[in-house]
């Protein structure tokens, strides 16, 4: 057992709450803490849809988010082939994993701002016709 005077955090700040409490683990049991989690996430959802917005809704942005995209090559299949020309499973690998992180990003923007990622897309895939302004 300490005492108070052994140096160890107080457990009571003076105001009746437990410091600690307040950053630990998610807790379904308290409703107060539960709500006030809930409304910070809402808050950062709401920030990050505003940034993301902001990237997508000018023409620049867009143009920079397909420049990370195209270089993840997230609509191409790349099997790669070692110096000699021999295939190399490991580096077919490497790029699958990037081709992934490029449509796993490319889609979770398409769900957000379809019409901002359809955009993007049209503006800047050499695939695509280029739209009419």
């Amino acid at each position: 057992m300490s005492d108070a005077g052994s140096g160890d955090l107080p457990l009571d700040d003076g105001n009746g709450t437990d410091p600690a409490a307040e950053n630990g683990p998610d807790s379904a049991v308290d409703p107060q803490r539960t709500e006030k989690i809930g409304r910070k996430k809402r808050s950062e959802a709401r920030e990050s849809d505003a940034f993301w917005y902001g990237v997508f809704s000018t023409e620049q942005g867009r143009r920079e988010i397909w420049g990370i995209l195209s270089e993840l090559h997230p609509f191409d299949a790349h099997l790669a082939n070692s110096p000699v020309g021999f295939p190399d499973e490991r580096a077919t690998w490497m790029h699958l994993g990037r081709q992934l992180t490029g449509q796993r990003l490319f889609q979770k923007w398409y769900a957000r701002f379809p019409q901002l990622v359809l955009l993007m897309q049209a503006e800047n895939d050499p695939k695509f016709p280029k739209p009419v302004k």
